[in-house]
């Protein structure tokens, strides 16, 4: 992975030119540069993965043409061999100048037709005079931008463009009040500075004469065709795409648990050599540790570490956390992933593949079970709704006829299984967890992989019939029908860490924090004081994350001086 910055305010960035990349540069520790050509700024900082001599390095430049780009272009040995038959000579052995090749032979549109990976790029045509900027699919690599009049600053970091592009980066209230209620981030182009913006996935945007316009080359396919006869196909799908993310050469970890998603990448990733897993324990109703230590360890015979979360035990070892944010975040969890990846750092690990996503692809959570029996009554299958509630009644603890009226009331808004995994995946959830895992693993050097969200894989899996997400009362249908290994049944797991500090540990400072002006100011925030005095005598662990987000929040603006 790599941090990339963009900016045309020249010359006033010229002498920060050097600081710009030196603040990234945990996105990149093996080489920073950076160059101003036609009053364009051009920074990078590299992390090298798949290029093993000096001859790749950023910015790229390829016949007068520069690249800068953060990602890895999974296919690009292929792109390289075709693009060997058509004549087109190559200096390096990366993906890097692949990419540039590409783009310059193919064109924009076509380039983004072939390429499969995750990535954000700034690509600049010397002969045209234009600049294209795209972003992965998916979003998975992040990036960032804001526009004043005919200024302009792109980057990795969203530090980085309130830092050196506005000097006043003011907060934007409403995505602030939407953060600290609902938890609500980057769910929209919209961040909590009025003046930044999160660049679109799947889309790219040419500057021409400093207009911004944007195509959106990506969709995400959910037309129903696959069902029983598809099997074959599938296996082939994911065992390609799930494969294609594997780096024999660097040292690999895998954050394991004894649910479906880490297993199944443990068991298509333990032939290499250079793989180590990782668990956490010691956090609140930990009833993982001994199924993964007693089973699974001892069958794969794996390298692999407990993460001892009373390591982040402490109100200071918070504090420094926060102090460390670019960007708030919405529960506790993100912590032990932080202490997690310290460890991976510790034992040189390169890359990490990360289970995010394999819940909202497969169907995992027990509170989208409705909106699958939703799907049924919308298409007035009555019958098979109920019988359908009967089957997941012990995967959710819910009686079947409370999922049967739940799935009605959700039925009246048409909010169908699909629709409502496709909002987690493009506009809610996935969004954020993509950002954390990224900026969590970069603090660190590590390049965070995610073979669940691989785009092609998504694409297929989302054309089978909605029966096959949750059936015969299991969760996960299609990839638990694949595995050829029985799993050890996921155990019921709470987020760990949540109520015991905002209760105990950092109660008085919240309390501090309800009465400040910033809280007592806003209408929809001053009653927020009684609603803790209440939580706090009973405990809601329901409500812990919102009074975690209110103290991490507070702490944030003080440690960024906004």
């Amino acid at each position: 992975m790599c941090g990339i910055d963009f900016s045309n305010d020249f010359p006033k960035l010229y002498p920060l030119r050097f600081n710009i990349v030196k603040d990234t540069k945990y996105r990149g520790p093996d080489l920073s540069k950076n160059i101003v050509k036609e009053n364009l700024f051009f920074g990078f900082n590299y992390l090298s993965i798949t290029g093993t001599h000096k001859g790749s390095p950023q910015p790229f430049i390829r016949n007068n043409n520069i690249l800068i780009f953060n990602g890895e272009i999974y296919n690009f040995s292929l792109l390289k061999d075709n693009l060997l038959k058509k004549k087109i000579q190559f200096k390096t052995d990366g993906d890097t100048e692949v990419l540039a090749a590409c783009l310059e032979y193919y064109g924009i549109k076509k380039t983004h037709e072939l390429l499969e990976g995750m990535w954000s790029f700034i690509y600049y045509d010397a002969k045209k005079k234009v600049v294209t900027i795209s972003r992965d699919r998916l979003g998975i690599k992040p990036l960032f931008y804001s526009k004043k009049k005919n200024k302009y600053f792109f980057s990795s970091s969203i530090e980085t463009v309130r830092k050196y592009f506005l000097n006043n980066s003011k907060i934007n209230i409403n995505q602030v009040i939407k953060y600290l209620k609902k938890g609500s981030i980057f769910e929209s182009k919209s961040t909590i500075y009025n003046n930044i913006k999160l660049f679109p996935p799947g889309n790219y945007c040419q500057i021409k004469k400093n207009k911004f316009i944007f195509t959106k080359y990506w969709n995400l396919n959910n037309d129903e065709k696959f069902g029983n006869s598809s099997f074959k196909k599938f296996n082939q799908i994911i065992n390609k795409n799930i494969l294609k993310h594997n780096n024999y050469n660097v040292k690999t970890a895998i954050p394991l648990s004894s649910g479906v998603d880490s297993n199944y990448l443990l068991k298509n990733f333990k032939k290499n050599k250079n793989l180590i897993c990782y668990s956490l324990k010691n956090y609140e109703n930990d009833n993982e540790s001994d199924v993964i230590k007693n089973k699974i360890i001892k069958k794969y015979k794996i390298s692999h570490r407990f993460v001892d979360c009373k390591k982040f035990s402490t109100k200071n070892k918070i504090n420094n956390f926060i102090k460390m944010l670019d960007y708030p975040i919405r529960s506790f969890q993100p912590i032990y992933q932080y202490l997690l990846r310290e460890y991976a750092k510790k034992d040189k690990v390169k890359i990490l593949l990360s289970g995010d996503g394999a819940d909202e692809v497969f169907g995992g959570y027990k509170y989208a079970v409705p909106y699958r029996v939703s799907s049924l009554i919308l298409d007035n299958q009555l019958s098979k709704a109920k019988k359908f509630c009967n089957e997941m009644e012990e995967f959710t603890g819910q009686k079947a006829k409370v999922l049967f009226l739940h799935g009605k009331k959700l039925s009246k808004k048409k909010m169908t299984l699909k629709k409502f995994l496709k909002k987690r995946i493009l506009k809610t959830h996935i969004p954020y967890w993509l950002y954390i895992d990224d900026f969590l693993s970069m603090k660190h050097s590590i390049e965070n992989r995610v073979p669940y969200l691989d785009s092609k894989l998504i694409d297929h899996v989302f054309q089978w019939k909605e029966d096959y997400f949750f059936k015969n009362g299991k969760n996960k249908y299609l990839l638990r029908k694949h595995q050829k290994f029985k799993t050890v049944s996921k155990q019921k797991f709470h987020k760990p860490g949540n109520y015991s500090f905002v209760y105990s540990i950092l109660s008085k400072d919240i309390k501090k924090v309800l009465v400040n002006k910033f809280f007592s100011t806003h209408k929809q925030l001053k009653n927020m004081i009684n609603n803790y005095t209440r939580d706090l005598y009973s405990k809601n662990q329901k409500n812990a994350d919102l009074w975690f987000r209110v103290y991490l929040f507070s702490k944030w603006r003080y440690y960024k001086k906004i």
